[in-house]
């Protein structure tokens, strides 16, 4: 459902990032329609319900850098994981340390 985002500019403003979805992706070339006087009367029905076609879901500049969704144990986990490896190089270096202050 979700493949990256579409860059809608709505008229004299900045662009506005949404979640691509067949919805979205016609209004692409400039020339379709007016997206923000079409889609915006039907933005409840996307939050409320849920109807992902129903509007345009706003997404801010990180929605091109996610790579995965993943279940949160497994992003907790990889902290945690991180986390340690990182402990021990900074004890390890801190070893290193006292052992050249010593000689």
């Amino acid at each position: 459902m979700v493949s990256g985002f579409v860059p809608f500019e709505e008229r004299n403003s900045s662009p506005l990032r949404v979640l691509r979805t067949e919805t979205t992706s016609r209004y692409l070339d400039a020339t379709t329609g007016d997206a923000f006087k079409e889609l915006v009367p039907s933005v409840f029905r996307l939050y409320d319900e849920g109807d992902m076609e129903a509007s345009f879901a706003s997404v801010g500049m990180v929605a091109g850098r996610i790579e995965e969704v993943l279940p949160v144990a497994d992003i907790v986990r990889r902290i945690v994981d991180e986390f340690g490896a990182v402990i021990r190089r900074l004890a390890e270096g801190l070893v290193a340390e006292g052992a050249e202050t010593s000689v």
